[in-house]
């Protein structure tokens, strides 16, 4: 049953009714309320908490990264002054037994400031070459980017990682003779000094990032080695894995030692939150104490408000779910929900009486557009036929005009014709006569005593050749007869093909039809194609031979057009299956998949504006189409086209042929 049908306050759930949302409402402000009271507070104790652990955190930053750039400069100094040691630089310059004299003097050499007491150190030549060191080490690689500028006269400091990922710190300065590089002062230590600076500094070092990213000291997230990029010159605070980091560039005076190190420090976010996480706690406690409070009283005074509105919601559900806008609401009091029941009553009465009149006004509105519609789609039909029409009657025109004026030069041709094949028969009986009264004068020259007459002409017969003569007479007699046959064979199947607009059903064979389409269309396809003929026994057919030779004359154009240079057309014909079946194909281009299906469309062309009218394909389809047949198209682009014409053996009876006559006068 639905829920809203039923009107009892008693038999809805909590939430369903007004009364239930003014306490839901209520309960949810004072919680709102609550909450954002103890965001605010949250956020501004998080604030005063925060910026008072970044205060202390910055200074004890400050003074930890203050206490390794004094310890690191007193180490730069004091490398310094020992490589401008006058028992140093003689040592290094004077090469015999320079090795132990110098190692003696390293061995007792120390570094200032933390850390310093056992240094490894190292003592090269001009070149680069290991003199003597205190440690097992060999000597750099002559390549190492600081071992480059010390060498070049400027003193270097560098990171280095070993094998096992520790750092140590490369301090080297140039031992200078007389302006000139002698040799090299090289001392190596680790980074256990800043351990010994922690007490001083007041808090823990987590680590030291150089410049590469690298973590030469103690162990920070990837968010800090990240942020030491996008570091500037003041401290900067990252918050990551439950931490807050701060972190800050050594300041290095003239950028000596030439390191650019940042140092990080630590705390637990934990830190932050603890106070705050109480302080809200305990406001949340008091707050939810209020708002239950207050739900309390809201649901005990609004059960008078309500009653009036469950009535006027149970009169609303009558007329929402049955439709009844005849229903009212009871009587009320003289309150503004006594005076809204008394409007509402007003208000219905009206809408019943509207709602009357506008389903009528809907009901005559649905029946004229339904009107509307089925005029629109008759009179859309109709436009599509006549255009069709239109355009197949302009090409029965052309067609028609195009049969006359064949039909008028084939007889023109005619006439020349008949006469010239009947003269060529008489020529060619008077040449056999002549040849024969030469031959005969030739037979009486020979009984004849010798003399001048004879001797004239024997010279006169070998001069103009005669024997060369007799033969290619009858030869281009004959030759000219056969080009006398073709010409009257080509006139004939022009005046056979100017007959397309004949309207009498007679049988014809259509192996000899397509010939002489062929014959006709000749000129079209010589210089584009080779047309491979493969003929079957066909059965007559009983059809309109002009429209069928209408049909092959539109595909073998089509196909010689689809040829971009050379290539072959083939026509082939048979039976199958109690049909006649026509395939003319092509290795043209092809014909794209996405516009096969619109070929036979009408006006559809891929021709330019002016080469074509896209009729011919559609003239092709209805042709067939009023034979009782189907044409059918197979094209692949880039290989080429295959059309096929089916069509019942049985041809068209004559009682077809009134349909037909009747539908293309339509």
């Amino acid at each position: 049953m639905d829920a809203r049908k039923d009107s009892s306050p008693g038999s809805r759930r909590f939430g369903q009714s007004l009364r239930d949302r003014l306490v839901i409402f209520f309960l949810v402000l004072d919680l709102t309320t609550l909450v954002a009271m103890s965001a605010g507070v949250a956020y501004h104790a998080s604030g005063t908490v925060a910026d008072q652990v970044q205060a202390s955190l910055e200074d004890k930053l400050r003074f930890s990264a203050r206490a390794i750039v004094e310890d690191l400069r007193t180490k730069w100094e004091h490398l310094r002054a020992t490589s401008r040691n006058t028992l140093l630089v003689n040592g290094v310059v004077d090469s015999l037994g320079r090795e132990a004299y110098l190692r003696s003097f390293i061995e007792k050499l120390t570094l200032a400031g933390r850390g310093g007491e056992h240094p490894q150190i190292a003592v090269l030549d001009y070149k680069g070459r290991l003199i003597t060191a205190n440690h097992s080490a060999g000597p750099p690689a002559p390549d190492t980017p600081w071992l480059k500028e010390v060498l070049a006269g400027r003193a270097q400091g560098s990171v280095r990682l070993d094998a096992g990922g520790k750092a140590w710190v490369t301090l080297a300065f140039p031992i200078f003779y007389h302006s000139q590089v002698e040799g090299v002062l090289a001392a190596e230590f680790g980074f256990d000094f800043v351990g010994e600076l922690i007490p001083d500094a007041g808090h823990p070092v987590s680590a030291i990032v150089d410049a590469m990213g690298r973590t030469v000291y103690g162990d920070t997230p990837p968010a800090v080695v990240e942020a030491v990029g996008r570091a500037g010159a003041g401290p900067q605070f990252v918050e990551s894995g439950g931490q807050l980091h701060a972190l800050l560039a050594l300041p290095f005076p003239d950028g000596e030692p030439p390191f650019r190190w940042h140092v990080v420090l630590s705390v637990p976010v934990a830190h932050l939150h603890e106070p705050v996480a109480e302080l809200v706690w305990r406001m949340a406690i008091v707050g939810l104490f209020s708002a239950l409070a207050v739900s309390a009283l809201v649901f005990w005074r609004a059960r008078r408000f309500v009653q009036p509105l469950e009535a006027l919601r149970g009169t609303m559900h009558a007329i929402v779910d049955h439709g009844d806008l005849s229903s009212r609401v009871p009587p009320g009091g003289g309150d503004e929900i006594g005076q809204l029941g008394e409007s509402f009553n007003n208000m219905m009465g009206r809408l019943q009486a509207q709602d009357v009149a506008l389903s009528a006004e809907i009901a005559e509105r649905r029946r004229a557009e339904a009107d509307l519609r089925t005029a629109n789609d008759s009179l859309r039909q109709t436009l599509e036929e006549l255009r069709a029409t239109q355009a197949q009657l302009v090409q029965s025109e052309k067609m028609a005009s195009l049969g006359q004026l064949a039909a008028g030069v084939a007889h023109e041709i005619n006439n020349p014709v008949g006469f010239v094949k009947s003269n060529i028969r008489t020529l060619r009986s008077y040449g056999e006569d002549l040849l024969m009264l030469l031959d005969r004068y030739e037979e009486a020259c020979a009984t004849v005593a010798t003399g001048p007459a004879v001797q004239q002409l024997a010279d006169l017969r070998a001069q103009m050749d005669i024997e060369f003569m007799r033969g290619d007479l009858m030869q281009l007699l004959d030759e000219s007869q056969e080009g006398l046959v073709r010409i009257a064979k080509i006139v004939a199947d022009l005046k056979d093909f100017s007959h397309v607009d004949r309207q009498e059903l007679e049988p014809a064979d259509l192996n000899v039809l397509i010939d002489k389409v062929i014959n006709v269309a000749w000129n079209e396809l010589k210089y584009k194609a080779e047309v491979i003929r493969d003929y079957g026994a066909l059965p007559s057919l009983y059809c309109y031979p002009g429209r069928l030779g209408q049909v092959f004359l539109n595909l073998l154009v089509n196909a010689a057009q689809a040829i971009a240079t050379r290539g072959s057309i083939g026509v082939r014909t048979g039976v199958e299956g109690g049909e006649v079946v026509v395939r003319v194909s092509d290795t043209g281009t092809g014909i794209a998949p996405e516009i096969v299906g619109r070929i036979f469309d009408p006006f559809f062309t891929t021709k330019p504006v002016g080469k074509g009218t896209g009729l011919g394909l559609h003239i092709v389809y209805k042709i067939v189409e009023t034979h009782n047949g189907r044409i059918d198209v197979d094209s692949t682009p880039g290989r080429g086209t295959t059309f096929t014409i089916r069509l019942p053996i049985a041809g068209l009876s004559p009682a077809a042929s009134d349909v037909v006559l009747a539908s293309d006068g339509a």
